[in-house]
């Protein structure tokens, strides 16, 4: 696979040569985590400012890149306790396991965007008094989206009080027999008792990952670069009730690529385009987006010549 890694380190970096994405604020006081093979092979890495930041990615093309949702004095220190701690987003991420076997599924990705949408008009504004323009969405670049919610006083929330949101927002430990009728449950639920009132909470609550909305050193897909296991882009969203998994983080170009698959292949659309089902074993000639995505997802390799 040694010519394959090649291949896509030399797509990368194309890619990031021509397209540098905006960096994350407040750069200089962020950590940063990269891999060549898995997500993160090194972490604790830190950049002054963006120039500083693009030079890694044209240089290093690495497969994978996070940050911290956490601001610190000291980024690259170690261990954690010498960072210099200084407040950290509040982080909520939807992760969709697809029963069709696709890399990336409208489908199955349909749900954790409209629980995205959800999560913002149902519980951060109201609830807590977000405002919109404090929260922004990310497509994570495969299975889902990442929201982030800034302000200050959001940045020095502690474990303990991220995990009291995450528990509210998952519904955990609300008893729905004995709800006092001041708390913000009774009145989502308000005029509903019983069946009813079970079946409507049910619909209400959120399977968010609890542990990425806890951690205050959560280290996250960076907004706009790659992501190693699809070739997608991990977008910055606009416009989430518009926006199309399966065709706006498509970068890559039609040129034709000749492939051979090593698994069996589910059918997938990408940019409107639909490919499969194909079996392990069959020669192909795809466009290039296509072929990164089944290079990255070990689903085939990449013909030379």
């Amino acid at each position: 696979m040694g010519w394959q890694n090649i291949w896509l380190e030399e797509k990368f970096r194309q890619y990031y040569a021509k397209n540098l994405p905006g960096p994350p604020a407040e750069i200089e006081k962020r950590e940063f985590g990269y891999g060549f093979q898995g997500k993160i092979d090194a972490r604790h890495a830190s950049f002054q400012d963006r120039q500083d930041f693009y030079k890694f990615l044209v240089g290093e093309a690495p497969r994978y890149i996070s940050y911290s949702a956490a601001f610190y004095e000291r980024p690259e220190a170690r261990p954690m306790p010498r960072k210099g701690w200084l407040g950290a987003e509040l982080i909520f991420e939807f992760d969709v396991h697809c029963d069709h076997g696709r890399v990336v599924c409208r489908e199955c990705l349909e749900k954790a965007k409209q629980d995205t949408i959800r999560l913002i008009e149902d519980f951060l504004v109201p609830d807590f008094g977000i405002s919109e323009e404090e929260v922004t969405v990310n497509f994570s670049g495969a299975r889902g989206y990442h929201i982030h919610a800034d302000n200050e006083w959001l940045r020095q929330l502690g474990k303990e009080a991220r995990r009291d949101i995450a528990e509210f927002v998952t519904g955990t430990g609300v008893n729905l027999k004995i709800l006092p009728p001041e708390s913000v449950w009774a009145k989502k639920l308000s005029g509903l008792k019983g069946k009813k009132r079970e079946e409507a909470f049910k619909k209400k609550v959120l399977d968010i990952d609890v542990n990425v909305t806890i951690d205050i050193a959560r280290l996250i897909r960076c907004p706009d670069t790659l992501h190693g296991g699809t070739g997608l882009l991990a977008k910055r969203i606009k416009d989430l009730k518009s926006f199309d998994p399966t065709k706006d983080p498509v970068v890559f170009s039609n040129y034709p690529v000749k492939i051979t698959l090593v698994k069996d292949f589910p059918e997938h659309e990408l940019k409107g385009v639909s490919f499969g089902p194909w079996a392990k074993g069959e020669e192909k000639t795809v466009p290039e987006y296509l072929a990164v995505m089944l290079a990255c997802s070990e689903s085939a390799v990449i013909e030379k010549g």
